[in-house]
Order: structure tokens, then C-alpha cells, then sequence
């Protein structure tokens, strides 16, 4: 292996990042530690895990024999002392499950009755933003960082005791509920961060490329691997191929619903760029399905900071756009249960194929309200 070229997916943090090694992978474990380091340029101390095909999870890296040609890696943070304010307990042996809200315990009760009377699985949409936040504090109370077979732990634990939670087609019932605390706790960690709390906060900005901007990539990647189709191509591609007939059929239609198409297709530049084209074409759709772009779009127009903030954090899935005068480019993104997930992602129709990649990619449910155009 050492005299043949070798090339490895290196995960780091949230950025995936390809390792080109000409010379094949180094025979030393310490030796490709220092060119990871070097290549991606890591300043903090971290060590290596390979990604185990049989076990489905990450292992500490001992010996580079573990590792093939296109074979996964990861760094791993080694932090350097512990605050006061840090947690000290180690990880149980039997993840506790918390207790949630009132109602939701009252559903859940009710849930599980229902499951051992006739098999009836409990539908979540209701209750699910709860139950994640509450796995997330008390995974916190433990790690910021809980490695995948401790998400799995935690899936497990819900649904032994909420049997009615389990998802159908799901191997061993928690698959999606694995898929959705793993995101749930990035997303923890940075409304942590934005409270200024000194472990995560540490950790995002020693690990930050400011230049970087693979969190789109990194939900590309997981479409393509959950559906081997790319994403954003496929998408766009599909989109501009149907669009001649789309705008036929949107300039035929009469009556109330061809004026409200007109008024769309009449605030289109006479010499459009691809973009924008697809922009309106996505928005006419929705309306010719009866359907509000409101449901999947909030707009600001020169809205002050503290007024969008207040109102994203309410959100529980939008694509925004953010106009401000001080800039000629908006802020366009994607905001989950209040937090930013998304941003910077240059336009509408590109927010759009990303949504559809993070529903499938950490199994969020989509808005009832667009049940068309999902």
C-alpha cells in the first residue's frame, strides 16, 4: 500500500475535506497524524479515528493497516484541561431517559397504551421538537460531543421505553431518531455557543476556517449517500428541464389564479440569469398548487438585526432571506427549530435543494403545508 497513490475522506469538525496521498498510506499512524495536520492546517491537539465498515462507527486509530484506498477518517479533539462549568459524569451503561413536558408525556402514555393494545406507532410531529431538546441537555450533561455509538445508545433507550415511538422500516426502530439527535446536538452546541459557553465556544473557533464553507457540502454528501443521486445537480437539472412547459402552462391559466401567476412572472427582468429564472419558477409552482411561499420562505426587507433574530427563532423550519441596505447580497439560509443551520447560500433555488437534502439527510419532517412540492 505504502508505494501505491492512496486517497482519504478526512472529516473535520464540519468540514469533510478529500487527503491525496501519492506516495499510498504512511506506515505509521503518527506519520499521517502530522500530515493531516500539516495538509489541513489543525493547531489544536487531536488524534485519529477510522470509520469501521463491520461496526458502523468510528474507532480510535492504532494501526494504519485498519484503513484502505477511500477509506474515512476523523479527528478528534483532545481538550486540554476541564472548567468548572464542564460536566465530569461519565457516560452511562444505561442512558436515562429524561422526563419531557406534561403533554408530551401524557401523549407518549397514551402512545404506548395504544402500541400494546394493536402495534399503533405514535405519529412525532408534535412531540418530537421536545423530546430532542431534553435528549440533548442530558446527553450535555455527559459530552458536547457524543460519539455514534452514544447517539445509538440514546435512540435505543427512547424507544425501549416509548415503544410506540419506533419507525417502521427501520431495522432496529431508531434509525431516524439516531439521524435527528445527531444534527439536534450540533445544533445544541450552537445555541450554546451563542450564549457564550467557554467549551463549545473554544472548540468553534479553534476549529473554524473562516474561508470554509462546507456545512451545504457536508448535507450533499449525506444526500448522495443516502440516495446515491447529487443533489443540488440533479435538482437544477430537473428544474430547468421542465421549466419551458411550466411557464407555457403558467401563461394559459386565466382567471383568479392566472393573475396571481402574472403578477409573479411580471417582476422578472426582461433578460433573467438562470437564477432567477428557477426563483420564479419554483414560487409559480407553489401558487399553482394552491400552495404559500410563506409556508417555506421568510423575507426581510430592511428589517433591523434584533427584529429578524427574534423572528427566526420562532421558526421551526424556514428558508430565509435577510435584505439589508449595507449589503447588495442578501443572507439567505436555512433555520431549524430557531437556529441558522444553513447560510450564505447565494440564492432561493439553491436553499430550496438543500432543504430537500437536510430533510432526507437528518429526517426532518417536512411541512404538512407543502405537502406538494416536497
Amino acid at each position: 500500500m505504502a508505494e501505491m497513490e492512496a486517497k482519504l475522506r478526512v472529516i473535520i469538525d464540519d468540514r469533510i475535506e478529500k487527503l491525496d496521498l501519492p506516495s499510498g498510506i504512511p506506515p505509521t499512524v503518527e506519520e499521517l497524524h502530522n500530515i493531516v495536520k500539516d495538509t489541513f492546517g489543525i493547531s489544536t491537539e487531536f488524534s485519529l479515528q477510522y470509520f469501521d465498515v463491520e461496526f458502523e462507527d468510528y474507532f480510535t486509530l492504532h494501526n494504519n493497516d485498519l484503513i484502505k484506498h477511500k477509506g474515512t477518517i476523523k479527528d478528534t479533539i483532545i481538550l486540554s484541561g476541564r472548567s468548572t462549568t464542564e460536566r465530569c459524569q461519565s457516560w452511562p451503561k444505561q442512558f436515562p431517559i429524561p422526563q419531557f413536558a406534561y403533554e408530551t408525556e401524557m401523549y407518549l402514555e397514551r402512545g404506548n397504551e395504544d402500541y400494546k393494545k394493536n402495534g399503533t406507532l405514535l405519529t412525532t410531529s408534535k412531540i418530537k421538537p421536545d423530546i430532542l431538546e431534553k435528549l440533548a441537555e442530558t446527553v450535555y450533561t455527559y459530552t458536547a460531543y457524543p460519539s455514534g455509538s452514544q447517539i445509538s445508545d440514546v435512540a435505543e433507550a427512547l424507544v425501549n421505553k416509548y415503544p410506540c415511538l419506533k419507525e417502521p422500516g427501520s431495522f432496529a426502530g431508531y434509525y431516524g431518531w439516531q439521524q435527528s439527535l445527531k444534527y439536534k446536538m450540533s445544533n445544541y452546541r450552537t445555541k450554546l455557543r451563542g450564549y457564550g459557553v467557554p467549551e463549545v465556544l473554544c472548540n468553534a473557533l479553534k476549529r473554524k476556517n473562516p474561508a470554509d464553507k462546507k456545512s451545504a457540502k457536508n448535507i450533499q454528501d449525506e444526500f448522495h449517500r443516502i440516495t446515491m443521486v447529487h443533489l443540488e445537480s440533479k435538482f437544477m437539472s430537473k428544474l430547468d428541464e421542465y421549466t419551458p412547459r411550466l411557464l407555457n402552462l403558467f401563461h394559459s391559466k386565466g382567471g383568479t389564479m392566472g393573475l396571481r401567476l402574472q403578477a409573479i412572472l411580471l417582476k422578472t427582468p426582461s433578460n433573467p440569469d438562470i437564477n432567477m429564472t428557477r426563483d420564479v419558477i419554483i414560487r409559480c409552482l407553489m401558487m399553482y398548487l394552491g400552495e404559500s411561499t410563506d409556508q417555506l420562505l421568510k423575507e426581510y426587507d430592511d428589517a433591523d438585526e434584533d427584529s429578524v433574530s427574534q423572528d427566526l427563532a420562532v421558526q421551526s423550519l424556514k428558508i430565509y432571506n435577510i435584505k439589508a441596505k449595507t449589503s447588495e447580497d442578501p443572507d439567505i439560509g436555512i433555520v431549524v427549530d430557531g437556529v441558522k443551520i444553513l447560510t450564505a447560500l447565494g440564492n432561493f433555488p439553491r436553499a430550496c435543494s438543500l432543504l430537500v437534502g437536510l430533510a432526507y439527510a437528518v429526517n426532518l419532517a417536512y411541512p404538512k403545508k407543502l405537502r406538494y412540492t416536497r
